[in-house]
């Protein structure tokens, strides 16, 4: 446990020191093209933080962890799972907090060749974002997204599966979601000023996904469709706001309530459903093969 210590210790110091710095850029720099132009990237480097470490530490260790298999089903359910979860959390939306606004007019001039009908224009916008949102999970987000994945769902679940699956998940969950305070209350990432109480909501919301990418590992022994989830995840969170004029982050997007809701929901599935599942899991039958 020693390796695991130093190793969240280093992740978390760098990390705070690096969202840090680029609070300080922008500050200091407000109007950078450069900067703002780099944004993304910026903290996109911030993901493999925690992936550079854990590679460090498992070489250290003699140990690899598979992060690669050939097509499967779990490469549907990584990309099934996001679309379901969020869908889910924005049809409790909708009952709690009716959208203020729908206005796709954007959207009717891209797709107004196709049809005349605007729930049909519409409707192939969304099919459009959710395609070029699987392309984006297995390509650019996929790169990001195993930066963050070679840790918290590679190296600290291979120390921490002990615990059994939900204990363990949990607790990953908590230290992810600690993770990404330094970006949200210093560079607003996800909930711009509202970083406070969107540092305890995403930490909920890492909690709660973690059992659902841990299932996804333990189906597919590999981290590849774990990061797939994850870059779709991402690439689709903005979708819900689109519905509003002025839509409360906190509220109505991929990382607000609505969606802790939908997460809760599929905790309780998988904790009744596949119990039998996930007693394997806790008896540690799951073993990391080295490749």
């Amino acid at each position: 446990m020693k390796n695991l210590n130093r190793c969240l210790l280093l992740v978390f110091g760098i990390s705070i020191g690096y969202a840090a710095l680029l609070a300080g850029l922008y500050k200091v720099f407000p109007n950078s093209s450069a900067l703002l132009s780099l944004k993304v990237l910026l903290i996109g480097s911030y993901m493999w933080i925690p992936g550079g470490f854990a590679l460090f530490y498992l070489k250290k260790e003699q140990s690899k962890i598979r992060w690669f298999e050939k097509p499967s089903k779990s490469w549907l359910l990584a990309l099934a799972l996001p679309i379901l979860i969020l869908a889910l959390g924005m049809m409790v939306c909708f009952v709690f907090y009716p959208p203020s606004m729908v206005n796709f007019s954007l959207e009717n001039n891209i797709f107004s060749s196709l049809s005349t009908s605007y729930v049909l224009n519409v409707s192939a916008f969304f099919l459009f974002l959710i395609g070029t949102g699987a392309i984006s999970a297995m390509t650019v987000n996929y790169f990001f997204s195993v930066g963050e994945e070679l840790l918290w769902r590679g190296y600290l679940w291979e120390k921490l599966k002990f615990l059994g699956f939900w204990k363990a998940s949990y607790s990953i969950g908590l230290l992810w979601g600690l993770w990404h305070v330094p970006v949200i209350l210093l560079l607003g990432q996800n909930y711009g000023k509202n970083g406070l109480l969107g540092s305890v909501l995403f930490t909920v919301i890492c909690m709660l996904m973690t059992p659902i990418l841990l299932y996804i590992r333990h189906r597919s022994k590999s981290l590849l469709p774990v990061s797939i989830f994850h870059g779709m995840f991402n690439a689709l969170a903005g979708i819900p706001a689109l519905f509003y004029k002025e839509p409360n982050l906190l509220v109505v997007s991929g990382a607000g309530i609505f969606t802790v809701i939908a997460l809760i929901v599929v905790n309780l599935f998988m904790l009744n459903i596949y119990k039998k599942s996930f007693s394997s899991i806790n008896n540690g039958c799951y073993e990391n093969k080295v490749v």
